[in-house]
């Protein structure tokens, strides 16, 4: 199930100090079912994830590098600036995936095709070379290119 807006007022409440069943009332859930509910949802691997990733505490010698880089965007290279985004374990999973897939672009380019004439070509021999194409004479090695 993914990460709803409700999951994320619930998680907020229940850091603020909120027992489970009043988190959950804040969220929006019914009162009826809020005591089930505060229950099932703190038991819920996305909250639990969310919850981590929002009282990790930063490293007093990396904060200021990030603050830099907020202060100085108009000089981060846009590829410097996704490695970030993607290192960042505070930053919304959703946001580094994202970072993710448009740096691979970059980093890791596909390999190309040898062109369109090349492709027929090889093609062409690998159905010429098949169960009943020419063949080699008995005794002969296939030489191949």
């Amino acid at each position: 199930m993914a990460f709803s807006d409700k999951k994320k007022q619930f998680a907020d409440a229940l850091r603020s100090g909120m027992n489970q069943t009043d988190a959950a009332k804040a969220a929006g859930y019914a009162e009826k079912h809020a005591g089930r509910q505060g229950y099932r949802l703190s038991k819920d691997p996305d909250v639990m994830a969310y919850i981590g990733r929002m009282t990790k505490k930063v490293d007093p010698q990396i904060q200021p590098a990030t603050e830099q880089k907020t202060q100085t965007f108009e000089k981060i290279d846009p590829l410097d600036y996704m490695e970030y985004v993607i290192k960042d374990e505070l930053a919304d999973p959703k946001l580094r995936l994202d970072a993710a897939k448009a740096l691979a672009v970059y980093r890791h380019p596909r390999i190309e095709s040898a062109g369109k004439k090349e492709d027929k070509k090889k093609k062409a021999e690998d159905v010429a070379a098949g169960r009943f194409g020419a063949g080699t004479a008995p005794g002969q090695l296939k030489v191949v290119k």
